[in-house]
């Protein structure tokens, strides 16, 4: 969305997800997921894994370039079975592309 609440239609989407090892370490996927939002300025990613990835980095470019970038940093909860190898986990950002 921009700075007024209206889509930002085909916005780059960069998705990179990562793990902690426990001991304070952060380890990255070596590539990454772009996906582009629609017309309502929503993007989705379904992944299905058998080693979910809990640290995830989500960075919103606006191809145009009337916007500047925006990204988050998401830490995963998993909700559901017993541990990390059952069950969903969802993550909902909302961007907020400023004007340059």
């Amino acid at each position: 969305m921009d700075e007024h609440g209206k889509p930002v239609p085909g916005a780059q989407v960069v998705h990179r997800s990562g793990w902690n090892d426990g001991a304070g370490t952060r380890y990255w996927q070596e590539y990454a997921d772009t996906l582009y939002a629609d017309d309502e300025g929503q993007f989705h990613m379904y992944k299905q894994s058998d080693f979910p990835r809990e640290c995830h980095m989500l960075i919103a470019h606006d191809l145009t370039g009337k916007y500047e970038s925006d990204s988050v940093f998401s830490q995963v909860t998993y909700a559901g079975g017993h541990g990390w190898y059952k069950g969903k986990a969802f993550i909902t950002n909302v961007f907020i592309l400023e004007e340059k």
